[in-house]
């Protein structure tokens, strides 16, 4: 493993947490946070797991709701 492919993987891994830290903050279940930023309740699940990584446009969204 590269130290970029670590990296990247450590800030994917970072990012999920935080999402699901301020989700469960926010007392919201994946599809309510899905539904208040418009996109399907996978996407949430994928975020959450690492799998993907919100645009900077989403993050602002789940920031906003989660604020």
């Amino acid at each position: 493993m590269t130290f970029m492919s670590y990296m990247e993987d450590k800030m994917k891994s970072t990012i999920a947490e935080r999402i699901r830290e301020a989700r469960q903050a926010k007392q919201l279940d994946q599809s309510t946070l899905a539904a208040k930023i418009d996109i399907a309740t996978r996407t949430v699940q994928r975020w959450e797991k690492g799998d993907q990584v919100p645009d900077s446009n989403y993050l602002m969204r789940i920031a906003k709701v989660t604020a």
